[in-house]
């Protein structure tokens, strides 16, 4: 018999292993450890009370992470453990948010996921969600390159520039309220009008978060000069733009600094609720 129970007795070392476990053999490596399970509950404002997993027989079998702000929910991520798949479950799992999102007096579903799993999109096109965008991801291999002086900055400054000049309906992970979560060692960084959020930018790995121009200084080459500087910081590092980056963003943006865009895209998504 199938059990569901949110995961507020779940500790977040528990919560990582459990989620780790589920998405094994998934399309992309997923892999967290607590640390990050935390951080990511704090900066995307997962409800444990609404997160739900699913036990058969003593054994979790699936995972669901529901982030929420007023009345408007995420899934923020869904996965079946291998043993678990091709059985239905998964459907039956969105069914329940769904009904969970409903009962709460919701207006909105939204979510992201991967364009190349086809299985899955089919799952939540035949709930009801429907496509606001095609998100895309850019990677930059260490390389050499010029860049001009930064002003370091707060990322609240760079939350208020997303809420002010930002696009509608950025996907959960980079609108305003997220960028505003951000804490070291995450950076962020201002040249002229444009301004960057950046993970932490001195490790062998980086990703450039969210960048954003104001609106009456756009096409003048601020946003490719900031990007360019902030790569420039370190160099040596691989740097990643993750595949929330709304496709309507010029691709050359990230080309002139050295960006190639990735192979995978996802699709992002919403389900109107009334």
């Amino acid at each position: 018999m199938r059990r569901y129970t949110n995961l507020l007795d779940v500790s977040a070392e528990q919560a990582s292993a459990l989620f780790n476990r589920c998405f094994e053999g998934y399309l992309v490596p997923v892999h967290l450890e607590a640390a990050s399970f935390a951080g990511l509950a704090r900066s995307e404002t997962i409800d444990l009370a609404a997160s739900l997993r699913v036990e058969e027989e003593g054994q979790c079998r699936a995972i669901s992470l529901v982030a929420r702000r007023g009345r408007v929910s995420r899934v923020a991520a869904m996965a079946v453990a291998p043993e678990g798949r091709r059985q239905g479950l998964g459907r039956e799992l969105l069914e329940r948010l769904l009904f969970d999102a409903l009962h709460r007096g919701d207006s909105r579903l939204v979510l992201e996921v991967i364009e190349q799993n086809e299985a899955a999109v089919r799952l939540y096109e035949s709930a009801g969600f429907t496509r606001v965008r095609r998100l895309v991801g850019y990677t930059r291999r260490p390389a050499a390159i010029a860049g001009e002086e930064l002003v370091e900055i707060e990322t609240s400054e760079v939350a208020a520039m997303v809420g002010s000049h930002g696009m509608s309906d950025l996907p959960w992970q980079i609108d305003a309220s997220s960028i505003a979560q951000a804490s070291l060692p995450s950076r962020a960084y201002r040249l002229g009008p444009a301004c960057a959020a950046v993970s932490d930018p001195a490790g062998a790995s980086a990703v450039v978060r969210c960048l954003v121009v104001d609106s009456d200084e756009r096409r003048q080459g601020w946003g490719g000069s900031l990007l360019r500087s902030v790569v420039a910081l370190n160099p040596e590092a691989t740097w990643r733009v993750i595949a929330i980056c709304p496709e309507e963003v010029p691709a050359r943006l990230f080309e002139s600094a050295g960006f190639e865009r990735d192979t995978l895209s996802q699709l992002q998504m919403e389900l109107v609720l009334g």
